[in-house]
């Protein structure tokens, strides 16, 4: 697949393909603005989460990939703001390329972070 098809391809069908390169327990699930074209995001098992967007502004061409976290009855994280690991990749690349970089190198500190996150809730 090309570069140029690659950008055509909606958001979310190309975070279902790479929900299903990550794995078992891992799909795509209804982003909190579901109307927002440039933003999904993955459900994956043991309640991670993982929000995908492409960033128009100051990451522009980038597809930013930062992770859902457990959080209180009013919507404040229980994750440490200077804690979350986010990643940036090229928005044109491959999805299993994306899901490479997912697996290698945003979910080992992520994980990490969600398991602190979870021992404070």
């Amino acid at each position: 697949m090309t570069t140029t098809a690659t950008q055509r391809r909606p958001l979310r069908e190309r975070a279902a393909d790479i929900a299903r390169m990550l794995g078992k327990g891992w799909s795509v699930s209804t982003p909190p603005r579901e109307e927002d074209q440039n933003a999904a995001q993955l459900a994956g098992p043991d309640g991670y989460g993982i929000y995908l967007e492409i960033n128009q502004y100051n990451h522009k061409g980038r597809m930013v990939i930062s992770g859902v976290y457990p959080h209180d009855e009013r919507g404040t994280s229980y994750a440490l703001y200077e804690e979350v690991p986010v990643i940036t990749v090229a928005e044109a690349r491959p999805v299993g390329q994306i899901a490479k970089e997912i697996a290698t190198r945003f979910l080992p500190p992520y994980k990490q972070v969600f398991a602190q996150a979870q021992a404070r809730k």
